[in-house]
């Protein structure tokens, strides 16, 4: 549980550089925000596997 917040800040640091994001939907079902919303929660849902790898 302490590599957490160092976990986090690694996973979160490319995205300082971010300026912008555009987001092209392919089937048109789905809306941009909901499409990154939901690869985000499916990348913290990895996060506890990844602790237990690392420590």
């Amino acid at each position: 549980m302490k590599v957490l917040p160092e976990l986090a800040e690694k996973i979160a640091s490319p995205l300082t550089k971010v300026d912008k994001i555009t987001v092209i939907s392919q089937d048109g079902a789905s809306s941009g925000v909901n499409k990154i919303t939901g690869d985000i929660a499916k990348i913290m849902a990895q996060i506890p596997e990844l602790t237990h790898i690392v420590s």
